[in-house]
Formats: structure tokens, C-alpha cells, sequence
């Protein structure tokens, strides 16, 4: 082997895992960052949680200015009834009259003729004399009972109307939902800042993993070439067995890592679908030179704290959550003042009454009377003409005196009435109601002490925010710094680790250098290589995370990163 063929496949290696290119527009499966992350901005389902999120909070504001305007209101009411009453009466009256009629008895006298020679015998009957004599004493009772059914069916419809003149806790409260949108809106924009952040970071995972796959196919391919030196070395007698082995095992550890690669690649991949909805085919590289000697640290460590203080989304969140707590306070104060509004009101009643009635009178009375039959007398008169004699024969027949008690009930039912009657009214009013509070039970009392330890409670969680954020932007800025200053140490090791790669197979060719130094050198150098990208990358995300704690981060952010990438020139086996 030459050291030219060497040299022909240390430059393909770097060829693959170093190639810088002008950007070109997207080809066909090649997925960008700026693509990547509007994706996100669509499937990204925290990210559409918290849209609805702001959305609903955007409704607080008219929802709270509603209670200023006038409120009108339409109600309507349809009743019927249904009501049976019944009464009942007794009346008792004692009478002691007495309505004796005395008759007199009329008597028709029999004539007795008596002729000479001449027996002649008449029979008169006399009329009946009926002498009655009556003597009444009654007790009389009258129960009276009536029976009504009444069905009454009755509409009422009103309009109320109610303007708030002067409500000071409303106003409070017109501002306090306008701070709450606010604070939506900040809540909305750290989540989009987020869905960035998490972007970035899966799809460097994914340039990462198939970077480093893209290195170690070309490792691979120099450990295969220098197994395959060593085993035509060891057939000529140059190099020992051990050679060959050495050269073996380097290769199957190669082979085991490529195994590890690729399934960290499928882990990488399945991520980044799970925030994008889709399968990346293949991803952008990143211009290592072009960002080594143009990326630069802007600012110092005191500005980006300080703004980090006064700017980062967690801090405003805070800052709105102690002046809503502020607003809540004065509303509960603002209790105690009284309130005047503008009050009107028109009802409309109509009413129908249908009566149904039906009554009864019923009659007990007890008489004691005392009746006299009237004496029936039969004369029965004989006369016998003997001689000149007469004789006449009265008989008279007399029944006797008697005496009954008896009771008598009359009921009398009258027939059922109806009545149907009907009702229309109007009511009509308006004018100004003023409203002042003197006791609610110590209830506003108490949510003004809650509010004021709520306050509290808030102005103490804004100051630890602060305080955190302002070590996150530290962290951040030093993290950047960090790596950058580590990309740029790993730049100049690749660079010494390709001259001693160089060396090491120039010496094995001369025999100065065994295999295993060409081998180690080759690790080392592919190594360094991977150390470097993972160095890069960190930085751009540490100065992404930067830009976030201050409330910084843009999509133009996104966007200009576009500079530090390319597409790729091939795509390794996935």
C-alpha cells in the first residue's frame, strides 16, 4: 500500500463527515428547521392547548364589561290553579205560637112532628161538627250547604331593565380581566418559545445521530482498509498475526457502535415525528467552519441578566399575577362603597276565573199536636104515634181525644251556577335604585384579608422568579460560552488529529509505526470529530435557551440558523 492510497481514503472520510456546501433550496425528503418547526407550531398538541387556552381568556374582557352595560331581561310565567271550597250552615229557630182557630160546633135540632092519628117518624142527620182546636209547638232546623269549584288560569310576561350608573368593584374588574388576557397572551408566547426549544433539540438529535452514523460508516470503511493492509502485510510476512487481529477487533467494536447509532437514530426520529406529525427522511448538516469563525457571544453576562430580570416570560407572568392580586384587593375594598343603578320594569297580566257553584238546603221539623176529632153525633129519632105519645130517643157517639208526635226533613238542591270572569293589567315603572352595604356578616372583611395575604404571597413569587430567571440566563450564557470555546478547542485537535493520522500511516509504511498506532490514530481522529459537532450543537441550543429566558426568542431566530446549515450531499442507511 502507498501512502497516496492512504491519503485517498483520509479524504473521503473527511469528505463525508465534513462536506460544507452553499445552501441550496430543499430537495424532495430533505426536512429543514424552519420547516420542521412550523409543523410543530400545527401538530404540536401543547402548543394548541395553550391557543385555546388564550382564546378562552380573551373572552374575560367582555365578559367583565357586560356587567357595566344594560342588562335586559325577558321572563314569562303561566300558572293555573284549581281551588274547591265547601261550606255548610245550620239555623235553628224555636217557635211556640199558638194558631188555634176555635170552631163552633154547629147543631142541627130534630124536629119532632106529632099529628093526630098519625105515627110518623123522621131521621135527620145532622152535619158533621168538627170543633178542631189546634195547639203547635215547632222546632225547626235549616242546614244549608253550597259546594264551588273555581279554575283560574293567569299569564304574566315582564321586562326588566337594569343600567349600572356607579359600580366601583365592576371597573376593578373590567381591569383585572384585561391583565388576565394579558398574562394569557405572555402564557401563549412562552409556550411557542417552547415548542422551538423542543424543536431545535430533537432535530440536532437527529443531525447528531446521523452525523454520527455518517462517521462511523467512514471509520469503518478506514478500519476495513487497514484490516485489509494488515492481513496482505501478514501474508508477505511483514507484520505478525496480532496485526491482523488487533485490526479485527477494532472493526467488530466499530461495527457494534454503528448498531448503538442506529437505534438511537430510530429513538431521534420517532421524537421529532412526535412534534412535527410526519417522518423526516433526511435532515440538514451544519456548516462547521462557517459557524466556528462566524459565531460570537452578543452582550455580556451582567445584560443578559439584568434583562433576563425585567424581560423573561416567567417574570411578566408573575409580575401580572401580583397586579391582578393588586386588582382583586381593590375590588373587595371597593365593596363597601355604594352602588346606583338605572332600574325599569313593565308587566302584563292576564287572568281568567271560571267559578262552578252548586248549593243544597235541607229542613228538620218536630211538632207536637194535639187534635180533636170531631164528634160524629147520630140522632136517631122515633117517634111512635100512640094515642098522642111521643117518644123520643137521642144517641149520640163521641171519639175520643188524641194526641201524635211526628218529624218531618225537606231537602232542596238547586242547580249548579257557573261564572266566568276575565282580568287585564298593566304595571309600569322606572327609576334610579341606590344600593348601600352595612353588614354582609364579616364575609367582604375576610376576602379583603385573603386578598391582602394573597398579594403578599404573589410579591414574594415574583422575587424568587426573578431571582431564578436571572440563573437560567447565567447558566445559559456561560453554557454557550462554554461550548463554543470547547468547538473551537476540538477544531484545532481535529486538525492535529488528521496530521498525526497522517504521520502514523506514513511511519507504518516505512515501519516506524505499527497497525495499532494507524488504528488509535483513526479513533481518535473520528472521535474528536464527533465531540465537535455535539460541542457545536450544544452551543446553538444554549444560546437558543439564552435568548428564551430573556423572552428573546423569535421565529426569526429560527429562521437565521438557516445560515449555519446545508443540505446534505448523501443520506447513510437508515
Amino acid at each position: 500500500m502507498t501512502l497516496s492510497f492512504f491519503r485517498t481514503v483520509l479524504a473521503l472520510g473527511l469528505a463525508l463527515a465534513l462536506a460544507t456546501a452553499v445552501a441550496a433550496p430543499p430537495e424532495p425528503g430533505v426536512l429543514t428547521l424552519l420547516r420542521a418547526y412550523e409543523l410543530a407550531l400545527q401538530k404540536d398538541r401543547t402548543y394548541a392547548a395553550a391557543q385555546a387556552a388564550y382564546r378562552a381568556m380573551q373572552e374575560k374582557v367582555p365578559q367583565a364589561r357586560s356587567a357595566l352595560r344594560p342588562n335586559v331581561m325577558l321572563s314569562a310565567d303561566l300558572k293555573a290553579s284549581t281551588s274547591a271550597p265547601t261550606s255548610s250552615s245550620r239555623l235553628e229557630e224555636v217557635v211556640a205560637e199558638q194558631n188555634g182557630t176555635d170552631t163552633t160546633a154547629q147543631s142541627t135540632g130534630s124536629t119532632t112532628e106529632t099529628r093526630d092519628g098519625l105515627n110518623t117518624s123522621t131521621q135527620t142527620t145532622s152535619d158533621t161538627l168538627r170543633n178542631e182546636q189546634i195547639s203547635e209547638n215547632t222546632n225547626s232546623a235549616v242546614r244549608q250547604s253550597s259546594a264551588q269549584s273555581v279554575h283560574s288560569l293567569k299569564a304574566e310576561s315582564a321586562i326588566n331593565f337594569t343600567w349600572p350608573i356607579y359600580r366601583p368593584s365592576l371597573n376593578r374588574q373590567v381591569e383585572q380581566s384585561q391583565l388576565v388576557e394579558e398574562q394569557a397572551l405572555l402564557q401563549l408566547k412562552a409556550s411557542r418559545q417552547d415548542v422551538a426549544l423542543r424543536v431545535a433539540r430533537a432535530y440536532f438529535d437527529v443531525l447528531l445521530a446521523r452525523e454520527s452514523l455518517a462517521a462511523l460508516a467512514v471509520q469503518k470503511a478506514a478500519i476495513e482498509q487497514q484490516l485489509a493492509v494488515a492481513e496482505n502485510s501478514f501474508e508477505q510476512g511483514v507484520v505478525t498475526i496480532a496485526d491482523v487481529r488487533e485490526a479485527q477487533a477494532k472493526k467488530d467494536a466499530v461495527l457494534a457502535q454503528e448498531v448503538a447509532v442506529r437505534n438511537t437514530l430510530k429513538v431521534k426520529h420517532t421524537s421529532l415525528q412526535a412534534l412535527i406529525g410526519q417522518r423526516a427522511e433526511a435532515v440538514q448538516q451544519l456548516r462547521v467552519d462557517e459557524l466556528l469563525s462566524g459565531f460570537t457571544m452578543p452582550g455580556d453576562l451582567d445584560q443578559w441578566s439584568a434583562q433576563a430580570q425585567e424581560q423573561a416570560y416567567e417574570v411578566q407572568i408573575e409580575l401580572l399575577g401580583l397586579r391582578i392580586a393588586q386588582k382583586e384587593l381593590n375590588k373587595h375594598t371597593d365593596a363597601y362603597k355604594p352602588t346606583l343603578d338605572i332600574v325599569a320594569n313593565l308587566i302584563a297580566n292576564r287572568s281568567r276565573d271560571t267559578s262552578r257553584t252548586r248549593s243544597s238546603i235541607a229542613q228538620t221539623d218536630q211538632s207536637n199536636a194535639s187534635s180533636s176529632s170531631a164528634s160524629e153525633t147520630t140522632s136517631t129519632t122515633s117517634s111512635a104515634s100512640a094515642f098522642g105519645n111521643a117518644r123520643t130517643q137521642t144517641t149520640t157517639d163521641s171519639n175520643t181525644q188524641t194526641s201524635s208526635q211526628s218529624t218531618v226533613d225537606t231537602s232542596t238542591s238547586r242547580p249548579a251556577s257557573r261564572n266566568r270572569s276575565y282580568g287585564k293589567q298593566w304595571d309600569a315603572y322606572i327609576g334610579v335604585r341606590l344600593d348601600f352595604p352595612l353588614y354582609d356578616g364579616g364575609l367582604n372583611s375576610s376576602r379583603v384579608r385573603e386578598s391582602a395575604a394573597l398579594q403578599e404571597q404573589k410579591d414574594i413569587d415574583l422575587q424568587r422568579v426573578r431571582a431564578e430567571a436571572a440563573l437560567a440566563a447565567e447558566t445559559a450564557y456561560l453554557e454557550a460560552a462554554g461550548f463554543l470555546a470547547e468547538a473551537q478547542a476540538l477544531k484545532a485537535a481535529e486538525t492535529s488529529g488528521r496530521v498525526a493520522l497522517e504521520a502514523n500511516q506514513m511511519g507504518y509504511e516505512v515501519g516506524l509505526r505499527i497497525n495499532s498506532d494507524v488504528l488509535n490514530a483513526q479513533q481518535q481522529l473520528f472521535t474528536t470529530r464527533r465531540d465537535l459537532m455535539r460541542a457545536q450543537v450544544d452551543a446553538l441550543m444554549a444560546t437558543l435557551k439564552l435568548k428564551a429566558h430573556v423572552g428573546a426568542l423569535e421565529d426569526v431566530d429560527i429562521r437565521a440558523l438557516d445560515r449555519w446549515m446545508t443540505l446534505p450531499k448523501t443520506t447513510s442507511p437508515r
